[in-house]
């Protein structure tokens, strides 16, 4: 008798260990969940700037930018927070090489951030303006 009355007690501390896990868990993935969705509304955010980077150089070649935006576009808000540090990488290049074409300064060096600050054009994107 006394061995079922320990298997009982067990049992149920396993049952409330693995209650507790589950909680822990769920209170965990729920703050991820929300990690994301705010790394997936930044990534968003870069990409626009990226479009609108895009459409303001329409003289510059930016070869296979339209395509890269397109596949991040086609992520869910969730794959975008996760891709994140990629989105941001593609839109740093992209700014750095549409401001060193407009400026014609040569791309890799370090450019003056007072023209990072500033929005570029190329001459028909002056145009269209």
């Amino acid at each position: 008798m006394a061995k079922v009355w320990v298997l009982r007690i067990l049992t149920g501390v396993l049952v409330a260990g693995a209650l507790l896990a589950a909680v822990v868990g769920l209170a965990s993935r729920a703050r991820q969940d929300r990690a994301l969705e705010e790394d997936g509304r930044e990534a968003a955010g870069l990409l626009d700037q990226a479009q609108d980077l895009l459409a303001r150089h329409p003289d510059f070649p930016f070869p296979g930018a339209e395509l890269k935006l397109g596949a991040y576009r086609g992520l869910s808000p969730r794959d975008m927070g996760k891709a994140l540090a990629a989105i941001r990488s593609f839109q740093a290049e992209l700014e750095q090489s549409a401001v060193s074409r407009a400026t014609g300064r040569p791309a890799g060096k370090e450019l003056p951030p007072e023209l990072m600050q500033y929005k570029t054009f190329s001459p028909n994107g002056f145009h269209d303006l």
